[in-house]
């Protein structure tokens, strides 16, 4: 169901927290498959159990917009409905956006596209929606998948790269990163998911092939796990408080999101 309310009751916490910037974070990978909207979307509603905030979650993977598969309704609005008003008109203002999300639990969605053409999210279409979004949530989480724009990561106030550690995926991530822009370089941060230590490959091995701010590692997704989220359920683990050194817990990595990003 559409929450026509959603809008006006962000625009009150916000008059209240005025004072904290939003933040906008984009997931992206190099390849498909490695579990980047299971993390995105738990570490979306893990941060906004942590911080209380208004968080919204984009899922802009034009290849495979799982989130929406997980969560919306057949007559779901989203990225599509609202692409051509915001590319027509740049002195729109946010509660444009009424009619298109939708809430789950803590969180509210903009559902994914069925748009397979990446070429028609360019000229600058994701930064305004990123503003747009901006303006109403504290949190914004896109979901990019390998489709991700330069807009995208230019836009974003911080970049999460996920791979696994597959040797192939690893140096295929490695690539990517290696190819960004400094500015992009300075606010991406890498995490392994399904990480192992029964795999050769460890994690002192990552850092030195990423070289980046942060590095995170978090534990195999197992069938139960997937099982939840197809259940329409979220599941973060909560083992340990140690979130500022490398770990397997989502909470650290969204209390990482909070502080420092």
């Amino acid at each position: 169901m559409i929450n026509i309310s959603i809008i006006n009751r962000i625009k009150q916490k916000s008059d209240h927290q005025n004072n904290i910037s939003s933040k906008a974070i984009t997931f992206i990978s190099a390849r498909s498959g490695v579990g980047t909207t299971f993390l995105a979307l738990n570490l979306a509603y893990t941060v906004s159990e942590l911080s209380l905030r208004p968080t919204l979650f984009i899922d802009m993977d034009t290849e495979r917009p799982d989130a929406t598969l997980f969560f919306a309704d057949e007559n779901y609005k989203g990225v599509d409905d609202v692409l051509p008003i915001i590319s027509s008109n740049s002195s729109i203002g946010s509660e444009v956006l009424e009619q298109y999300i939708t809430n789950f639990r803590k969180i509210n969605f903009l559902f994914g596209s069925n748009i397979k053409d990446s070429e028609l999210f360019l000229d600058g279409f994701t930064s305004k929606l990123i503003n747009l979004t901006k303006q109403a949530y504290a949190y914004v989480f896109i979901d990019a998948g390998t489709n991700f724009t330069n807009d995208a990561l230019l836009s974003s106030d911080a970049i999460i790269v996920v791979a696994d550690q597959n040797v192939a995926i690893l140096s295929e991530t490695a690539d990517m990163v290696r190819s960004f822009s400094d500015e992009v370089k300075t606010k991406t941060f890498v995490i392994i998911n399904k990480y192992s230590d029964e795999v050769s490959f460890k994690v002192k091995d990552m850092k030195e092939l990423f070289d980046l701010n942060f590095l995170a590692t978090v534990s195999s997704i197992d069938l139960n796990a997937l099982n939840i989220m197809y259940a329409r359920k979220f599941i973060y683990s909560i083992k340990e408080k140690k979130y500022k050194k490398i770990n397997n817990e989502l909470e650290g990595v969204g209390r990482y999101i909070i502080e420092n990003v």
